[in-house]
């Protein structure tokens, strides 16, 4: 199969590739794309600096007509019928949502679920996450920040920073709930002495400090299955992933859509190279996957609606909810 793809849009400049989003999909097929969503955004609730309003508004000023509210190995339930009430006003649908990390392959790699329906508040599905997904995440919280300091720390070989890093300070920065590798980040900034790319290099997937973390593939997709979510797989070729991870995707999406239970693949994504886009987008054609996308925005660094999807393929997500149902 031969997928063409337009020599303007033809870069691997991320800045590019933004710009150009909407055209690309019209050389994807998508040729009348009226309305537009952003199905990957994360909140308060985990890593992000967005507030249930500030989603709303944010999607509004880029003409978006669905966000989707994806925050890390949680579901906060207040913010996302905040996000709805709000986002009724403004008539910008949230759909609620859930990236769950789950461990393969000695690494970690995150599905996002999506909840078409009230079922994302099934008590049963809140539990998981709260004593298996997020207890996972902190026990990974306590090891890493151990292996940083020993790695990188001020009594190290290598010292990257001046004092060593304390859990109370790093949870204290993320107001005392479940943290997240930004504030490990976060704590280094205060210091002072060391540089957001030097920060990146030691906080992640392939420095020797970090630890593989996330449910096991079998529970994931019980969860999802229990819940009649949508699962897609996020980012699959994150240039944060090592790259034998990622031939270890490509390799093995059809074999993973019948062990998670997928339905979608994020084709594009902000840490995504176009040419990375293009293998997914022909892969998901062969396996019959649906093709996403989303900001992956967690501050104005990656603003909301900078990646999106139409609004049509969120319409085919929901139909094949239905028409699983309907056929159990």
């Amino acid at each position: 199969m031969c997928l063409i793809i337009s020599k303007l849009h033809f870069s691997n400049n991320i800045i590019s590739l933004m710009k150009n989003i909407k055209s690309i999909w019209k050389d994807v097929g998508f040729k009348k794309v009226k309305t537009w969503a952003d199905l990957h955004i994360h909140t308060l609730a985990s890593d992000g600096i967005w507030s249930p309003r500030n989603v709303i508004d944010c999607a509004q000023r880029n003409n978006l007509s669905t966000v989707a509210i994806t925050d890390h190995d949680t579901i906060d339930v207040k913010i996302i019928e905040q996000a709805q009430k709000y986002g009724l006003k403004k008539q910008i649908r949230v759909i609620p949502g859930l990236e769950l990390t789950v461990k393969y392959g000695g690494s970690s790699l995150h599905l996002l679920g999506y909840f078409f329906d009230k079922n994302y508040k099934n008590p049963a599905l809140l539990k998981a996450l709260k004593q298996e997904a997020q207890k996972a995440r902190e026990e990974r919280n306590f090891k890493m920040v151990e292996r940083l300091n020993k790695l990188f720390g001020p009594e190290s070989k290598t010292p990257r920073y001046k004092y060593p890093l304390k859990l109370n300070e790093i949870k204290k920065l993320a107001g005392n709930k479940n943290f997240q590798r930004t504030h490990i980040s976060l704590a280094l900034e205060k210091q002072g002495l060391i540089s957001l790319s030097e920060r990146k290099k030691i906080l992640g997937k392939k420095s020797p400090a970090y630890v593989a973390f996330g449910i096991a593939p079998k529970r994931a997709k019980e969860l999802f299955e229990m819940t009649g979510a949508f699962v897609c797989l996020a980012h699959p070729a994150s240039d944060e992933n090592p790259k034998q991870f990622t031939d270890l995707i490509k390799n093995n999406l059809k074999k993973f859509s019948k062990i998670f239970g997928l339905g979608g693949v994020e084709v594009f994504h902000p840490r995504q190279s176009l040419i990375d886009s293009i293998y997914f987008i022909k892969k998901a054609k062969e396996i019959g996957l649906l093709m996403t996308a989303g900001s992956d925005s967690h501050n104005e660094k990656n603003p909301i609606g900078s990646f999106v999807v139409p609004n049509l393929v969120v319409q085919k997500m929901e139909d094949s909810i239905y028409c699983h149902e309907k056929n159990k």
